[in-house]
């Protein structure tokens, strides 16, 4: 052995706890477990009652409010619906000025969810009236709420519209973003679903049948800003999609219109959801910002479209997902979703909205029918059947209106009639007023107007303020005697509310709509 060399000690157990290995090993399992114990400390020392965690709410949303009853919360469980579509209710309860405090989380958001507190402001206990405060108590990886400005907040108070969603877009071209699009949608549903949850749980009101019950393709579509008409058997999609992915794409605004033969005839991306950069690597063939948007779909049905790619859907839950759309005609190479220049995500997105659009074919057509159903029985008053009548060369421009559509009513003789007048207030863009009709009828001849109901109208400001009343239009009933209504017959009674280009407008639908039966469903062309 080389006398430089040492000779080896022998493992000691003595040696090993003099060490200072053994000291340093110490000092940290000490450190350890007194963090440990102080942690449990502060935890109990400082943890936070629901009851605590709710005086703290009151005190920042409603100082000046105290809680009548709680209709929901995790110790006080509810038989009430709480889960929505686009968000679930995590707290309820009703204040003493009738007004509901709502905690709910919408979904978008860029990491997940986003959980609101938010005043539904009520009319006595039969309908909502506003939404007051709305305030963010949390979300899941949400980086840039700090980014929303204040007036996006109060947007939801100030442009609150009885019956009607808030949509995320509008608050996009208000901008109030603050570059936070796919936070403000999640808090957006969350306000949504507060709404919904006083709207079908609190006062009852009826949701209907499920048109999107059992359907392939609703996992990615936004069934609660989705709209649509139906016109000549062709059925056009106001379609909005759901964000998708994280990170990966928000939410695309498409419209989609699809013939009886349940084929796409056209496909404009309206509002392209693409994080900043990534709409590059969508295909050519779906978003062409100088061409023609869609033409991977035109002309092709959701069987032809399925043909395209993948067919078994490979989700978790046996839901499409991006990676089920491969095929080479999607530039964006879905399998490859480290490219910087991928947009798989998008590109998925457009896909999934042409799919539902063109499976949605029929389903559509027997919910309109149904709704149209619904609508002409509370037009009518009673449950009835209507049936359209065909206005194949009859002349629908009668007087100052003109008549749109008019349906029989199933075991009578009366009529409902949708009828459009235009106002005549003197300023631009003074717009019209849509009516429906019941028109009445006994032995040939037009007996009596059973009901007047505003179906819509452009720029008519005193409606939207409800300056008209219902004695207003009540009063056709009540002063029929089977000639022309005038504006001075509501002049002379104080009806017009103010709003006396409107009920003009509203008088020459109802004439319209009476002189139409008569020259064309009572035979009597000619009175």
């Amino acid at each position: 052995m080389n006398s430089e060399q040492k000779e080896k000690k022998p493992f000691s157990v003595k040696e090993f706890f003099k060490s200072t290995a053994f000291k340093c090993i110490a000092v940290l399992l000490i450190i350890v477990l007194v963090s440990g114990i102080l942690l449990t400390f502060c935890n109990a020392l400082f943890a936070v009652s629901p009851e605590e965690e709710l005086d703290r709410v009151l005190g920042q949303i409603y100082p000046d409010g105290n809680v009548e009853e709680i209709i929901y919360n995790e110790d006080n469980p509810t038989e009430y619906t709480i889960e929505f579509s686009k968000g679930n209710i995590e707290a309820a309860y009703k204040m003493d000025d009738d007004n509901y405090l709502i905690s709910a989380f919408g979904t978008g958001g860029y990491g997940g969810t986003v959980t609101c507190w938010i005043v539904v402001e009520m009319n006595g206990n039969t309908a909502i009236s506003g939404v007051g405060k709305v305030v963010v108590s949390g979300s899941q990886g949400e980086t840039y709420l700090n980014n929303i400005p204040e007036e996006a907040f109060e947007y939801y108070s100030k442009n609150y519209a009885d019956g009607e969603e808030f949509n995320v877009t509008d608050l996009v071209n208000e901008g109030l973003t603050g570059k936070a699009t796919m936070s403000l949608t999640a808090i957006t549903n969350s306000v949504n679903t507060a709404l919904e949850f006083v709207r079908t749980q609190m006062l009852g009101e009826a949701v209907g049948p499920d048109p999107y019950e059992n359907f392939s393709y609703t996992d990615y579509i936004d069934t609660k800003q989705t709209t649509y008409t139906i016109a000549d058997g062709v059925i056009t999609y106001d379609l909005w999609t759901t964000a998708y992915g994280n990170p990966g794409a928000g939410a695309f605004h498409i419209i989609i219109t699809v013939g009886a033969d349940k084929t796409i005839t056209s496909y404009s991306i309206e509002y392209n959801g693409s994080t900043d950069g990534y709409e590059a690597g969508m295909s050519d063939q779906i978003y062409d910002p100088d061409g023609e948007d869609g033409l991977l779909f035109i002309g092709k049905n959701a069987e032809e479209i399925r043909a395209m790619f993948v067919e078994t859907p490979t989700g978790s839950e046996g839901e499409f997902v991006k990676d089920d759309l491969v095929d080479d005609t999607l530039a964006s190479g879905a399998t490859n979703p480290g490219n910087s220049t991928n947009a798989g995500y998008s590109n998925f997105l457009c896909t999934y909205a042409a799919l539902y659009a063109t499976t949605s074919y029929d389903a559509y057509l027997a919910y309109n029918d149904y709704m149209q159903s619904l609508l002409f029985s509370e037009i009518y008053g009673e449950s009835i059947n209507a049936e359209a009548v065909d206005l194949s060369g009859l002349t629908t421009a009668v007087g100052n209106g003109t008549v749109n559509s008019v349906y029989s009513v199933a075991g009578t003789t009366d009529y409902i009639l949708n009828v459009t007048a235009l106002s005549n207030f003197p300023s631009a863009g003074a717009g019209s007023v849509t009516c429906w009709v019941v028109v009445e009828t006994e032995n040939g001849a037009v007996s009596g107007i059973k009901n007047v109901v505003i179906a819509s109208h452009e720029g008519q400001s005193f409606i939207d303020a409800g300056m008209i009343k219902d004695e207003a239009l009540s009063h056709f009933t009540d002063i029929f005697d089977g000639s022309d209504f005038t504006i001075d017959d509501w002049k002379s009674e104080s009806l017009t509310g103010g709003a006396t280009y409107s009920t003009t407008a509203i008088v020459d639908a109802v004439n319209s709509a009476m002189n139409f039966v008569k020259a064309n469903l009572t035979g009597g062309a000619g009175e």
